[in-house]
């Protein structure tokens, strides 16, 4: 049995025709996609708690540089927290709160990262460049 031509498909899923109806190895693949996703969220979760758990049981870890690290992944960890739970609750109460708690989350990630990054730049870069000029003189 051969599989539904491409351009078929395509043509289907763009103008959501009732005439086609979607094969079972489509909704396989969601399934599948679906349980993939989750998978990998609870790793993400897993690790970021793993960081956290380190650094509250390790007091010499807790350096400016290190904390950076910290906020960054309570902010990976609620944020796959909410997108698991916006991915089951798309209908209910939960589904607007979530969301926005998920996006917010998100851009946060975005945030710790630049503060992390900047805060390399004037470790590294700014050192160095420090160095540079009293050694020079």
């Amino acid at each position: 049995k051969r599989g539904i031509p491409f351009y078929l498909f395509i043509h289907s899923f763009i103008f959501e025709s009732d005439s086609f109806k979607m094969p079972s190895t489509y909704e396989t693949f969601i399934t599948v996609l679906g349980w993939i996703t989750i998978g990998l969220c609870g790793l993400s979760m897993a690790g970021s708690f793993a960081t956290i758990l380190t650094f509250t049981l390790f007091k010499n870890l807790r350096t400016f540089p290190i904390k950076l690290i910290i906020y960054l992944s309570y902010s990976i960890l609620l944020a796959e927290l909410f997108f698991v739970i916006a991915f089951y609750v798309y209908d209910g109460f939960f589904c607007i709160p979530s969301a926005m708690l998920f996006h917010f989350f998100f851009l946060a990630d975005f945030a710790w990262s630049f503060c992390i990054a900047l805060n390399f730049f004037r470790m590294i870069v700014l050192k160095k460049r420090e160095y540079e000029v009293t050694s020079s003189e």
